[in-house]
């Protein structure tokens, strides 16, 4: 356990006091739970993180949950989650969408390449392709 055996915890203490410190006790949680509900998340976080990084094909539980500090029923039910969402990086289940397709005005397609959101193009077909400008050119001398 990287942060929990006694010689870490020893050289870790004066950073573990100061930040217990920074904190109000006024707010009705002290400074020391708030370090120990952090280091937690962080734990389990870096779990998830290995757990997706292991990749899909996993059966069993990923291992690296002890040296983060998590109990195996902690381990386990973060295994099942990601498990059940099919170890899918945050990543990817922020990005990871199918690759859209878009028509020449720059509306989506569904998949069938129907309009599935014109982003307020509409459907006027203004089929001048001539380009818009606001500048003027004088017919006879070219001056714009």
């Amino acid at each position: 356990h990287i942060l929990k055996s006694p010689e870490a915890r020893a050289k870790l203490q004066p950073i573990r006091d100061m930040l217990t410190e920074s904190y109000r006790d006024d707010v009705g949680v002290s400074g020391e739970e708030i370090l120990e509900k952090s280091q937690q998340a962080m734990g389990e976080a870096a779990y998830r993180a290995a757990i997706t990084a292991a990749g899909k094909k996993q059966s069993k539980l990923t291992p690296g949950w002890e040296v983060l500090g998590l109990d195996k029923e902690t381990a386990t039910q973060i295994f099942d989650e990601e498990k059940e969402s099919g170890f899918i990086s945050s990543k990817e289940a922020k990005y990871g969408r199918t690759s859209a397709k878009y028509d020449e005005k720059g509306r989506r397609l569904d998949k069938e390449g129907k309009v599935e959101d014109d982003n307020g193009v509409g459907e006027d077909d203004d089929t001048d392709d001539a380009p818009t400008s606001n500048v003027y050119e004088c017919g006879e001398c070219g001056y714009t």
